[in-house]
């Protein structure tokens, strides 16, 4: 499965883990607010169970693929680690 249900975000976009919201992604800006780590990346739990640590200069297209569900599409995960 390749849809992203949880990111870690920047302080000022983050919502507490008890509050009955979710953070919110800017489709025209799919990285905004992203917690990049010291090499670039971000860590994202996926709906499978697993997480991982995707890098932080994904084109903004195929981010919004993982942050969609059901698009059909392929991930070449080479590409994208």
């Amino acid at each position: 499965m390749n849809t992203v249900v949880l990111v870690q975000v920047e302080p000022q976009w983050a919502v507490p883990w008890t509050a009955p919201q979710d953070y919110r992604f800017d489709p025209r800006d799919p990285a905004r607010g992203l917690q990049l780590g010291s090499d670039g990346r971000f860590l994202a739990g996926f709906a499978d169970g697993s997480a991982r640590l995707l890098r932080g200069d994904l084109r903004p297209e195929l981010l919004l693929r993982l942050f969609r569900k059901s698009d059909g599409q392929r991930i070449d995960w080479k590409t994208i680690q």
